[in-house]
């Protein structure tokens, strides 16, 4: 039996690890060795299963809060580990649950190969406080050239209006409408928006709908650009609104 176990207080790390130490091996067992409350190398092999069976007196283990531990027999390598609790079994003998403390044991045998950081975030989150230039340079943004698309840059909309009821003929409409390969559960009326004309045959549509008790059968009116449409399509209604016959 050549094991050595050591149990130490007032070690300011915890499990959360919000607090951590780089140390070293050796410089983790030094600060280990300046606040141990006791040591022992009467064990066997430890096995790291999170319980360990001591020779410690109660009275001394429960004022402790970190260990370390060797099997020198097999390995040279200390490992660290932070006491959950502390059993009382009887005088002198004690059980000690424990958790490794991953990054004191393991830390300094990783191999960090070559990284780039994308981002890193920091507790202190003040707005501004960490406001650094990205020192990309993009130079002068310049435009060398645009196009105009006619279709949509004209004076010619229409007033689109969606409709499961046409006011020209009184009939409902219960089939689908499928217009430049889009599929439509209602019926499209397109109104001509170049002039002031437009906003009465809209209106007209709208009162000869309401005045058939059908105003809920339109769900959309908006514009769109007469380059969207293809005219020669289209089928022509006129309706009386008032008296007068609008188009």
């Amino acid at each position: 039996m050549n094991s050595t176990l050591i149990i130490a207080k007032n070690i300011k790390i915890d499990k959360t690890y919000n607090n951590i130490l780089s140390y070293s091996s050796s410089e983790m067992l030094e600060l280990v060795e300046k606040n141990k409350v006791a040591k022992s190398t009467d064990f066997s092999f430890i096995r790291g299963t999170g319980i360990v069976k001591t020779s410690f007196n109660y009275s001394d283990a429960i004022k402790c809060n970190y260990m370390a531990f060797q099997n020198e027999d097999f390995s040279n390598k200390w490992f660290f580990a932070f006491i959950d609790s502390i059993e009382y079994k009887g005088n002198n003998n004690t059980i000690i649950h424990y958790t490794i403390d991953a990054w004191s044991t393991f830390y300094k045998d990783l191999k960090i190969t070559e990284s780039f950081v994308l981002r890193e975030h920091v507790n202190d989150d003040i707005i501004g406080n960490y406001t650094l230039n990205e020192d990309i340079g993009v130079g002068e943004v310049v435009c060398l050239g645009y196009e105009t698309e006619e279709s949509v840059a004209g004076n010619y909309n229409f007033i689109c209006v969606m409709s499961s009821y046409n006011p020209a003929t009184g009939k409902d409409y219960d089939g689908i409408t499928v217009y430049n390969k889009e599929v439509f559960g209602t019926d499209l009326f397109f109104i001509r928006a170049n002039n002031y004309d437009s906003i009465r045959d809209l209106l007209g549509f709208i009162i000869k709908t309401n005045n058939d008790t059908k105003i809920n059968s339109i769900t959309n009116i908006f514009y769109i650009p007469q380059g969207l449409l293809n005219l020669s399509e289209l089928e022509y209604y006129d309706f009386e609104v008032e008296t007068e016959k609008r188009y």
